[in-house]
């Protein structure tokens, strides 16, 4: 409306009638230039308005207020940020509010950096995904039996750790906070751990905390100096770090808050913080703009590699899994990639449609309220359609 501040009635009127034919999906060049779409090649996705903001922040008004701890949200389409906001508290205990810097713990959906660290070191030629695993591990005895492909698709028998109580035991025979190391031993202590390689999909926490593993021995550095060399500091994702890289008391990094006993209490460490593969990332809405453009736009890896990160894997009876290298696929829209995670009282969900190269990022700090970050980052992008 500055357009129509101050001037004569029939100015007023003009600019409601412009105001109508925006609202009826004018073209971007007639819309002002912070609403404008964002690509005249993907007519199906539209920029954020006063109203969608709004109807985005209702999304949120049941289960947060000023006083609660909250979300952070990400809409964008290729290089354009449609909607960024944040809503609630990071922290209770001083009254930071969440805002588009404050970095959560992005739970499972970190295992796609993962996979982008093996896709980069693919790339080197320091490996190949269908290497076996032993190849580059030989402390493990049965690491002739599954290859890094197998792991990345979540189809290479490996138990989760609460599967396994040899493994978990072994885990923590020495310390009470294992890191990577403790894995590969308490790994190599085990004569058989996979069941059959390639018979079904089976998700495994403990199977992407080996390819964390992996990509530090192949690399020569810890996973998180390697996350921050590769991915954070050439992008300049300034908030964003691996476990523990950086401490969390950082003003900037959220707390993640459950309820115990009736009262709303901070979660803040676990002792399987110091694994690092299956979900050891700290991140901003901010930053995943970045990281988004930077991975979609073949920055990162070249867009032929990425291509294999989306495939369905074929199971050894021919049937096909639906996991690709750290993301969820959609069996009956090949367009939708996402995925969700959970780690202390973070929630977090990542989606994106491939063919509009639109994205929409969730992140929650808390996980006693009935909401799903997945639900809402699908009600977004429908608002968008």
């Amino acid at each position: 409306m500055r357009h129509a501040r101050l001037l004569p009635i029939i100015l007023v009127i003009i600019f409601l009638l412009a105001a109508c034919d925006a609202e009826l999906d004018a073209p971007a060049a007639e819309a002002p230039a912070a609403e404008a779409p964002v690509a005249a090649t993907v007519p199906q996705r539209t920029a954020a308005t006063s109203t969608k903001a709004v109807e985005i922040a209702e999304l949120f008004a049941d289960f947060v207020d000023d006083e609660t701890p909250g979300a952070a949200v990400l809409v964008s389409q290729e290089d354009q940020l449609l909607y960024t906001g944040g809503f609630g508290l990071a922290d209770l205990e001083d009254g930071t509010p969440i805002s588009a810097q404050t970095s959560f713990h992005l739970g499972s959906v970190g295992k796609q950096f993962t996979a982008l660290g093996i896709m980069m070191l693919a790339e080197q030629g320091e490996l190949d995904f269908d290497d076996a695993i032993g190849d580059h591990l030989p402390d493990l005895p049965w690491g002739g039996q599954i290859t890094i492909r197998q792991l990345l698709n979540h189809v290479s028998g490996v138990p989760d750790y609460d599967e396994d109580s040899d493994v978990e035991d072994a885990l923590f025979a020495d310390t009470d906070t294992p890191g990577n190391d403790d894995l590969l031993a308490a790994l190599a202590q085990q004569d058989d751990v996979a069941k059959t390689p390639g018979d079904a999909f089976a998700y495994s926490n403990t199977g992407y905390d080996l390819l964390g593993v992996l990509i530090e021995q192949v690399s020569g550095e810890t996973y998180a100096d390697f996350m921050q060399e590769n991915v954070f500091a050439p992008l300049k994702m300034t908030h964003s770090f691996a476990q523990p890289k950086r401490p969390r008391a950082s003003d900037w990094v959220a707390h993640s808050y459950t309820e115990e006993d009736g009262d709303i209490v901070a979660y803040d460490e676990d002792p399987l913080d110091g694994l690092n593969g299956s979900g050891s990332i700290y991140a901003s809405v901010d930053d995943l703009f970045r990281y988004d453009q930077a991975l979609f736009g073949g920055e990162l890896v070249d867009l032929d590699t990425f291509a294999e990160a989306i495939q369905p894997t074929e199971l050894n009876d021919g049937e096909l899994s639906y996991y690709g290298f750290g993301w969820e696929l959609d069996a009956d829209d090949e367009n939708v990639i996402s995925h969700s995670g959970a780690w202390l009282a973070f929630q977090s969900c990542y989606v994106h449609y491939m063919e509009e190269q639109f994205s929409v990022i969730v992140l929650f700090n808390q996980d006693y309220e009935d909401a799903d970050p997945c639900e809402i980052a699908f009600e977004i992008a429908g608002l968008y359609e």
